[in-house]
């Protein structure tokens, strides 16, 4: 691991119940600082960390995407670098399983951050009261990448981890260190109740209809 670049950030964790399917987005990404990070990401044997992650608890059963802001570690060309992106159960200490990976994705040239979104296609978290894990893997060529986050402290359902290894079920280097800067968008289990709510568009057809049934009935007593 290593360290954390300059800035202070207060970072808020927002909860919101979107219109479709009981939707609920968490985040932090809107209270951060725009230019704190954790860095380097990349392989140990380049001198940088393998494995970067944020542990979070699901407030829905699926998780939809997950978001993250990357650039290249001071400025520098990541372009080389491939990673993948997991999320897998997590014990506070290591991953207890991998219930979902990504394909490769390439690093960045970029001085400035890059918005990372990685669909997951709706994995489902099936343990209640369970603490999982999204954590970036890089797997092979050069380059280091920063990930945004910093002094969050805010989202008190996870955590910043870090592992300078291959063996992500062995115990992870560290962790507690504040927070990503991410955005996560979760739903609820098809057939819950929130899953049922019309949309807005079918709201407003709804509605037009019963608009026309009613002016029919007008013209016929008229």
């Amino acid at each position: 691991m290593r360290q954390l670049t300059l800035g202070s950030l207060a970072v808020a964790v927002t909860l919101a119940a979107g219109p479709l399917h009981g939707q609920t987005i968490v985040e932090t990404y809107t209270g951060w600082d725009g230019t704190s990070g954790w860095r380097p990401f990349g392989l140990l044997t380049n001198g940088a960390t393998d494995a970067y992650g944020q542990s979070f608890q699901a407030p829905a059963q699926y998780l939809n995407n997950w978001t993250l802001w990357m650039r290249g570690d001071r400025g520098s060309d990541a372009s080389g670098l491939l990673f993948t992106a997991n999320v897998g159960t997590w014990d506070g200490n290591s991953v207890g399983s991998i219930l979902w990976t990504s394909a490769l994705f390439a690093g960045t040239s970029s001085a400035t951050y890059q918005q990372y979104t990685f669909n997951t296609g709706g994995v489902s978290l099936l343990t209640g009261g369970q603490t999982y894990i999204f954590f970036l893997d890089a797997v092979s060529g050069p380059g280091q990448m920063e990930v945004a986050g910093g002094n969050a402290g805010e989202y008190a359902a996870g955590s910043f981890n870090y592992h300078n290894g291959t063996d992500h079920f062995s115990a992870w280097d560290g962790g507690g260190l504040q927070d990503l800067a991410f955005r996560a968008e979760f739903d609820r289990l098809p057939g819950d109740p929130g899953s049922t709510v019309p949309e807005p568009a079918t709201m407003t057809l709804l509605a037009t209809g019963l608009a026309g049934i009613a002016a029919g009935r007008r013209r016929k007593k008229q």
